[in-house]
């Protein structure tokens, strides 16, 4: 797993007013949900040298390196991010703290 890093370099947040979290699948058998950006619509995305993609200013998901061999990933959604109505900061994961196996990140060219 490689960190993820943009132009602008490590230990820096990005702005992105378009972006958006998106759950195919989640614990709770929701259907397919996309969680966009909170009114301030900054923090989308932070690259750090000790992390994979990290989403939000208050970490509403970060994904650290090795995240297929430790349970060290976290979810605290609401921060940046709007979680689903009714939902916890753990919608995708059912728990603050896990592990990952798979993930993709997508961006878009303009």
């Amino acid at each position: 797993m490689r960190s993820f890093i943009s132009s602008t370099g490590y230990g820096k947040f990005e702005r992105c007013d378009q972006a958006f979290l998106f759950s195919l699948v989640n614990p709770l058998n929701l259907r397919p949900t996309k969680l966009p950006l909170t009114v301030d619509k900054g923090n989308a995305v932070y690259h750090g040298s000790d992390c994979g993609p990290s989403f939000g200013g208050g970490s509403d998901i970060r994904i650290l390196n090795h995240a297929n061999r430790s349970t060290l990933s976290y979810s605290r959604l609401g921060n940046s991010y709007q979680r689903p109505p009714g939902q916890q900061s753990t919608f995708f994961t059912g728990a603050e703290w896990f592990g990952v196996t798979d993930y993709e990140v997508f961006g878009l060219d303009e």
